[in-house]
């Protein structure tokens, strides 16, 4: 079970321009909160990190702060921050880790151990190469 998420944005953020120009995709309005709220919502866990473009990262006043790093061996949840949560949402909960999860040609959610998280933190715009560079199994969502 996963004990801490981490969102980022993927290199196809420049789909949604102009809205992020100035902003991350996480911070992206959403009815009446983000895309990143939406899924700290849904999944109720600590977040622990927001890997995007590092501009737009500062741009964004209202960033929430991170959480305190979970154990090495503690999983992670890594979302995308435009996949909409939904029903495919179990069968990443269900599937075996660590594991990358992909809709068409998106990494859409990753599930793997904090130490295995942790050397990609800090890279922004590139977390979703570091993700690819782990060749995890993947699996569709």
């Amino acid at each position: 079970m996963s004990r801490a998420l981490v969102l980022f944005e993927d290199s196809r953020w420049a789909d949604l321009r102009p809205l992020t120009d100035t902003l991350p995709t996480p911070a992206l309005a959403f009815g009446a909160s983000t895309l990143g709220e939406r899924w700290r919502r849904r999944l109720g866990l600590p977040l622990i990190a927001v890997e995007a473009r590092a501009a737009a990262l500062e741009a964004w006043r209202e960033r929430p702060a991170p959480a305190l790093p979970p154990g090495a061996n503690d999983e992670v949840l890594v979302a995308n921050a435009t996949a909409i949560p939904g029903p495919w949402l179990a069968a990443v909960n269900a599937g075996r880790a660590p594991a990358i999860w992909l809709a068409h040609d998106r990494i859409v959610a990753a599930r793997l151990p904090f130490s295995m998280v942790a050397p990609g933190l800090g890279r922004g715009a590139d977390f979703e190469r570091f993700l690819l560079s782990l060749a995890l199994p993947s699996f569709g969502a």
